[in-house]
């Protein structure tokens, strides 16, 4: 059953998306569209697999997601039309430190905010409702941009009349992938990406948001680069994670505190009993 997969568990972070074996015609046909037909086809394979609903935590917000009411949540997994569909699940991260940031919209006001591994766009829709001044949402796969797209447009009329003037995509693997040299190898064309996505501002951010990117130890230990390098490169930025405790967390477990824990509703079934938003703070080793 597909909702008993986890997803997040198993999502290579550092590789190129791929349709699952079954869709290869349709992948064919969508490498050989133009952009506007591969958008268009995209979004009615989004539309086709997912309802338009929100979370018990988070009823502000409307996402498309895989829920009991699709026909996906109870086919294997080679049903699947796309591959790995993480960014159609509202993770408990997520929803955590999108209450945290909706219940303080100063974290985001006039701010420029990077959302990492954003997924469904849930936290760069949060920050955009809360008045960011300018947002961009990162995520390697261009299926998730899509239905990020998607999930803005949805929430369009909630985003203090900007819509989606002040949020971009950007679709790149930002984790450091050099552990003896960390970052120094991929910034130059990461920031020449970001560069482009701000379009000529300066790529230097406020806050920074991530959700649910502590599956794993190794991902998590990418992060925790990136994020050190981040918070030297702008001291006074803002940090947050959002994660229900998952094991890859232990990793950042010296250099973050709680900020905020939420109950989650027991019919979730995520496992946890509740999630945490926690605050990047990058300490000397001990």
């Amino acid at each position: 059953m597909l909702r008993r997969l986890n997803f997040r568990g198993t999502r290579n972070v550092f590789g190129n998306f791929l349709y699952s074996t079954n869709a290869t015609n349709t992948a064919s046909q969508i490498r050989g569209l133009q952009t506007n037909e591969h958008s268009l086809r995209l979004c009615d394979i989004i539309g086709n697999i997912t309802v338009q609903t929100s979370a018990p935590l988070v009823p502000e917000i409307k996402l498309h997601l895989i829920t009991s009411q699709c026909k996906l949540w109870r086919s294997p997994p080679e049903d699947c039309p796309v591959s790995d569909p993480y960014w159609a699940f509202f993770w408990p991260g997520g929803q955590a430190l999108c209450r945290y940031l909706l219940d303080n919209p100063w974290i985001c006001k006039n701010k420029t905010v990077l959302d990492i591994g954003s997924g469904s766009g849930a936290l760069s829709i949060a920050a955009a409702m809360c008045g960011a001044a300018f947002v961009v949402a990162n995520d390697i796969d261009p299926v998730a941009n899509e239905a990020m797209k998607m999930n803005i447009r949805l929430n369009n009329s909630t985003v203090e009349n900007k819509g989606l003037e002040q949020v971009r995509f950007h679709c790149l693997d930002l984790l450091p992938t050099d552990f003896n040299e960390p970052l120094k190898k991929d910034m130059k064309s990461q920031d020449l990406a970001m560069q482009n996505t701000c379009e000529g501002q300066q790529a230097l951010f406020n806050v920074v948001l991530i959700g649910d990117m502590c599956y794993d130890e190794d991902v998590a230990s990418r992060l925790f680069l990136l994020l050190r390098s981040m918070q030297l490169a702008c001291p006074e930025s803002t940090i947050l994670l959002g994660d229900p405790g998952r094991h890859g967390l232990s990793v950042l477990s010296d250099h973050v505190e709680i900020e905020k824990e939420y109950a989650l509703p027991v019919d979730c079934d995520w496992g946890f009993p509740s999630s945490r938003v926690y605050r990047f703070v990058d300490r000397p080793p001990r």
